[in-house]
């Protein structure tokens, strides 16, 4: 199962935006936008009026892979048998072989909260558009 938190930028409009969590040399960022580039998409990494006009669909603030601004996809040969089911602040995720509340080591359980913040609240590192990251520890 692959999950958008950017549906409509990602898949509808082609577009990536640079959100970086750690520092790594211009030469590397650049191999990877040129990589999205050649694959159709326009890659955003710095701030303007008319960037931030056209990512006026972007929530930012706290999320979740389950609200309604995701898009949940089922990947081609998935076993159809593959199920996710939430239980709160946790996503739990099992297949066939597993007993959905016990797993082989207990319930398989990935945190699903994150939040997306802006350029404006001085937590998003230079070059980059927005982060995406942890909910509220780095504000």
């Amino acid at each position: 199962m692959a999950v958008s938190v950017f549906p409509r930028s990602t898949l509808l409009d082609h577009v990536s935006f640079v959100s970086k969590i750690r520092i790594e040399s211009d030469d590397r960022t650049q191999r990877w936008i040129k990589k999205y580039e050649n694959r159709g998409f326009t890659v955003v990494g710095a701030t303007s009026d008319s960037v931030m006009n056209s990512m006026s669909h972007i929530i930012y603030g706290r999320r979740n892979i389950l609200d309604g601004h995701s898009w949940k996809i089922r990947l081609d040969g998935e076993d159809p048998n593959f199920y996710i089911f939430d239980i709160g602040f946790f996503l739990t995720i099992s297949a066939p072989c597993f007993n959905p509340l016990r797993g082989i080591f207990g319930p398989m359980r990935i945190a699903i909260d994150f939040e997306v913040m802006s350029h404006s609240t001085g937590v998003v590192p230079d070059g980059s558009i927005l982060r995406v990251a942890e909910p509220m520890v780095w504000r």
